[in-house]
């Protein structure tokens, strides 16, 4: 930026500012070289002062060290020295009560940046940032292998309470016949064999369903064969446990048979094929609802292997930080706050008690309010090259992409990205100390 409009004769309050002024041209005119950037940082709130107002763009802020800070610091540190030499009696000065709010809003942000640090620098928060990271980077690896979408896995409970509806109806089945086949076992020794079966049931269900809905993900030529070998044995792991869900089953329902069988073997019973049948329809129920558990697991789990379990992980890692910063940075942050707000209000209330009665606090008042509507033309400047800025890069077709300063992230990377809009809504203000 090469516009020199004002000379050091000049005050601030003598600043040309007028929409085609020379200032206002040579700010308007950066936008079409900003607008090409990808990423715009913005000023931090929480570093701002009179020199440095937060939310600025980079070409802002050096428009306006360049052309305004100077001034304006020159008009408004002798404005405030003479606020602050109003003699009220009993070792009390006199004072701006913005420059003070502005003073009081520094200190809070101080204070929230030394517990952010302290919390940031605690082991176990570093040990669960360095967990989140790693499971983040295997997060974006399997989101990456499932075309960049979440694993959108059933929640456990869902996926549960869907198993356990079928094996309510399992249970109730195989409970009656074990008792029929079995009269001599005690009725609390066939419910827990029967609960037996159905977790044996279920647990070979969740085994096969899943192989079979990840087959080329764990079968797939690019996987290892200690992989294949692995998942291999756990498809072997999943048809033994049905077998030896299913086996009781049948033994049961033989031991209830076990007389006409043997007639029928004999050529005594005339009973014929519906004596098997029986058997076969113990058996096929159990199988068709081990294969409906099988449909269960595929609809509730992800095609990429240890996605969902993953996502879960993570999920629990951001809950367990959050607990921490509830309890670490939140209760705090809002002391801080409140410290804040409570000196606010003691500046407002010396101001109407101490202050307003002064004529020379009036009078320097009156100067003070020319001050702040020089600031106030500023501002509207600043508005309109943010507003010009975000207009230029929509019509580009790009996502316009801001990156603040958060409190609440670690000290290493504390910035967070937010949209135009968000930006938008964001007050641009000029801070008095």
């Amino acid at each position: 930026m090469s516009a020199n409009p004002a000379s050091p004769g000049q005050g601030y309050e003598n600043l040309d500012l007028s929409p085609d002024g020379a200032l206002i041209t040579n700010l308007l005119g950066a936008v079409e070289g900003e607008a090409k950037s990808a990423l715009i940082p913005l000023t931090s709130e929480f570093g701002a002062s009179e020199s440095h107002p937060a939310f600025l763009t980079p070409r802002m802020k050096e428009w306006y060290t360049a052309y305004i800070a100077s001034w304006r610091i020159a008009a408004l540190q002798p404005l405030r020295q003479r606020f602050d030499d109003i003699d009220l009696g009993k070792d009390k000065r006199g004072f701006l009560l913005e420059a003070e709010i502005s003073k009081a809003e520094q200190k809070k942000n101080q204070s929230i940046r030394a517990e952010r640090e302290k919390f940031y620098n605690n082991p176990k928060i570093k040990d669960v940032l360095h967990k989140i990271d790693v499971a983040n980077k295997e997060y974006e690896a399997k989101k990456a292998l499932n075309g960049g979408n979440a694993a959108n896995e059933w929640s456990r409970i869902i996926y549960l309470i869907a198993l356990s509806l079928l094996g309510m109806l399992e249970f109730f089945m195989n409970y009656s016949g074990i008792q029929k086949g079995i009269p001599s076992f005690p009725p609390a020794a066939i419910a827990a064999f029967t609960i037996l079966i159905v977790i044996l049931t279920a647990v070979s269900s969740d085994v096969i369903g899943k192989s079979i809905l990840q087959w080329s993900s764990i079968f797939g030529p690019g996987v290892p064969s200690g992989e294949k070998w692995n998942h291999r044995v756990r498809l072997a792991v999943g048809f033994i446990l049905f077998d030896l869900a299913m086996f009781p089953v049948v033994w049961a329902r033989y031991s209830l048979l076990k007389e006409e069988i043997e007639l029928d073997i004999l050529g005594e019973g005339g009973v014929g094929a519906g004596l098997y049948m029986k058997i076969a329809a113990t058996v096929g129920i159990n199988v068709g609802i081990w294969l409906a558990g099988m449909v269960v697991a595929w609809f509730a789990h992800c095609p990429i292997p240890e996605f969902g379990k993953i996502e879960r992980l993570l999920e629990r890692l951001n809950r367990k930080l959050r607990k921490f910063q509830e309890t670490g940075i939140d209760k705090g942050n809002q002391l801080h706050l409140a410290t804040r707000d409570k000196e606010r209000t003691n500046l407002q209330s010396r101001v109407r008690i101490e202050l307003n009665n002064l004529p020379d606090y009036q009078t320097l008042r009156t100067e003070f309010e020319r001050l702040r509507a020089v600031d106030g033309k500023v501002i509207a400047a600043l508005q309109i090259y943010r507003n010009r800025l975000i207009d230029a890069l929509k019509a580009q077709g790009g996502k316009a992409r801001f990156e603040v300063e958060d409190l609440m992230l670690p000290v290493e990377n504390p910035h967070r990205l937010v949209d135009a809009a968000t930006y938008q809504r964001q007050n641009l203000e000029l801070p008095y100390a």
